[in-house]
């Protein structure tokens, strides 16, 4: 299945033209609440602790947007092929999606195909630069993409603050002052922003 795409505008456009713009919007079913209803080629940031369940939630997801949206390609860089990836697939309890694919490398999993999302665990483990993603954004035009960051010791995502500025939906998955994982959304172009539970 085959998501709708948005056509895009000219070079140089004119204020009617951009008002009047039509864009595809995603209903992401149960994902709404921490996403809102963004376009088809939403960017998104995911940060967080090792061990607070950035991975098992995203999985989830695109487990999910595979059987409800169209193809999706995880990138698990750092965990593909290990026991790991395959105990948080066996943790979803969920039918795994056929239309949801698996790949160590970025070079491999996009040089012959298009895929609706893209998720990239994590941009450090597959040495995804800005540069790189700018390059993979010019190809790939229609397709959403997560980008998850590994934390440092002092609690900030790795990575130049311009990651932060280039994409859509920023969010940090965490634990609570009551221990439970949260995904806490604190910018997103798409107005839906607070914290939610996983």
């Amino acid at each position: 299945m085959r998501i709708a795409k948005n056509k895009g505008l000219g070079l140089v456009s004119s204020a009617s033209d951009i008002a009047n713009m039509q864009y595809v919007l995603m209903d992401l079913g149960p994902y709404k609440k921490y996403f809102g209803k963004p376009a088809t080629n939403v960017k998104i940031m995911v940060h967080g602790q090792p061990g607070a369940g950035k991975s098992y939630f995203l999985l989830k997801f695109a487990n999910w947007f595979a059987k409800n949206k169209g193809s999706a390609m995880y990138i698990a860089a750092e965990e593909y092929g290990s026991p790991t990836l395959a105990e948080k697939l066996k943790d979803i309890k969920e039918e795994l999606s056929n239309n949801l694919k698996f790949s160590g490398s970025i070079k491999e999993a996009l040089t012959n195909y298009e895929f609706d999302l893209v998720v990239i665990d994590s941009i450090q483990a597959a040495k995804l630069s800005l540069d790189d993603f700018s390059e993979l954004l010019k190809r790939w035009p229609n397709t959403a993409f997560v980008l998850v960051l590994q934390k440092t010791k002092e609690g900030k995502f790795k990575g130049a603050k311009d990651w932060e500025h280039d994409i859509d939906i920023a969010g940090e998955v965490r634990f609570d002052d009551e221990g439970k994982r949260i995904m806490h959304v604190y910018k997103n172009r798409y107005q839906v922003m607070g914290e939610n539970p996983i």
